[in-house]
């Protein structure tokens, strides 16, 4: 396979718009606007998905991985 058909399928376990991931994250929206959540809900989830993949690419030490990845498919 192609460089960057490598790269979508060692990446592609976590996919933001897969359907499941997507009813997932519209239920967590609507449980926080019945709970009265001040903040905007969809804000609210983005900066939780956002601290969860900070927290891999830190334990992966994967910084910068994505210039990275790109100048490999490029080659």
């Amino acid at each position: 396979p192609g460089r960057l058909e490598t790269v979508t399928r060692v990446t592609g376990h976590y996919v933001y718009d897969d359907a499941a991931v997507a009813g997932a994250r519209e239920d967590f929206i609507r449980e926080l606007r019945s709970a009265g959540v001040e903040q905007e809900p969809v804000e609210v989830v983005r900066k939780h998905i956002a601290v969860s993949i900070k927290r891999f690419v830190t334990a992966f030490k994967l910084a910068g991985s994505t210039a990275r990845v790109r100048e490999w498919i490029k080659s």
